[in-house]
Order: structure tokens, then C-alpha cells, then sequence
């Protein structure tokens, strides 16, 4: 548990690097280019995580904790969307956000689908889209998906039906084609206001 708090909050730091630095994208209300750098800063945080623990097998329980890691990243400053956001790991190697009015992390009624992001292991991209209709992607940083995790995550895609050039022909625009001009300082004012979970 521990181990977790500690990933947890170097998942902080690491976001707060990127809040700061990168651009932004805005898509149906959500941002899609910070989703993209969300994801990834979850997905090194739980390789980091399996590399310290030395664990070897991955299943649903071993799992858990990236459903949570990157619930904690759509969650944090500045934030995306207007009420909390749950995510779960759904068909394939995809992950579903969707309003978390309640902040269970479970899709309850009444809780809508926000975004997805999905993972393109043949163009080696994360591709984030709202409704099928908003789409931006970003290529998966050497050495991300490595070993286990990938094939794992590779694994749940071939199970789901989803083959070997399922996303080649997705129409999806870069992130630095989202990058409005002042973007950057306004990430700069939203990281440094805080906000709905900050100090929790």
C-alpha cells in the first residue's frame, strides 16, 4: 500500500511537470492532448510499480491498481472536466471515463460516458476520442509497454476481437494540432490555483 502512495505521488509530480510545460487541446469540453499526457504518465507510473514489486503474472487484481492510477491523473489539476472523473478498463486495452458524480469509480445510472482512450500497439499511439467523433493521438514513448504489461494489454485485445490493423484507418488529428496560443499560461495559472482535489 505504501509502494502505491508513493507511485501516487510521483504520478503528481510527474503531471505537474506536464500541466505546466505542454500545451492544451479542448475536444466536446475535454482536453484531449492532456488525457494523452495523463495516460501516460499513469501507464510508466504501474510499470514502475510492477518493475519494484518484481511481479511476474498480471490479473484483474494485479490490475486494480491502474484502473486507480489513472482515475487519480484524469483527476487532478488543472481539471478537465467539470464533476469527477472514474475510469475502468473495459474491453480490449481500452480505458472508459465517464462522469463519476458520486466518486465511487463505479459507472452507476445517470453517470455518462466522458472519453476513451485506446491503445494502437501496431502504430504504437494511444488515441483519446469522445463520442467516436474527437480524436487525437500520441505515440507511445519507447520503452513505455514493455514485457509483461504490453503483452497483457496485447493479450486483452486479441481476446475482445480486436486484430492486428484494427486502427489503421482512424482518422485522428496530432496533439500539437489541438495547441491553442496561450495555452501554456494557462495551464501555468490553473497548476499553481489548485483546485477540487488539492490537499486530498
Amino acid at each position: 500500500m505504501g509502494n502505491i502512495k508513493y507511485i501516487l505521488g510521483a504520478l503528481f509530480v510527474g503531471y505537474l511537470v506536464i500541466s505546466i510545460f505542454s500545451g492544451g487541446s479542448r475536444s466536446g469540453g475535454i482536453d484531449l492532448a492532456q488525457v494523452l499526457d495523463r495516460t501516460n504518465v499513469a501507464l510508466k507510473s504501474f510499470q514502475t510499480h510492477l518493475d519494484e514489486k518484481q511481479i511476474t503474472k498480471l490479473n484483474d487484481e494485479v490490475l486494480d491498481p491502474l484502473t486507480g492510477l489513472m482515475q487519480t491523473a484524469m483527476n487532478m489539476e488543472p481539471a478537465i472536466h467539470t464533476s469527477p472523473i472514474g475510469v475502468e478498463l473495459v474491453k480490449g486495452a481500452t480505458f472508459q471515463a465517464f462522469d463519476d458524480k458520486n466518486m465511487d469509480n463505479i459507472q452507476d445510472n445517470g453517470e455518462p460516458n466522458l472519453f476513451k482512450v485506446e491503445v494502437d500497439f501496431d502504430g504504437e499511439r494511444l488515441i483519446a476520442s469522445i463520442g467516436g467523433e474527437h480524436s487525437t493521438s500520441s505515440g507511445i514513448a519507447r520503452g513505455l509497454f514493455t514485457g509483461m504489461l504490453l503483452g497483457h494489454l496485447m493479450g486483452r485485445q486479441r481476446s475482445a476481437g480486436i486484430r492486428s490493423g484494427h486502427f489503421a484507418n482512424r482518422k485522428v488529428q496530432t496533439k500539437s494540432s489541438y495547441v491553442r496560443s496561450g495555452a501554456r499560461s494557462s495551464a501555468r495559472s490553473s497548476a499553481r490555483s489548485g483546485g477540487r482535489f488539492s490537499g486530498k
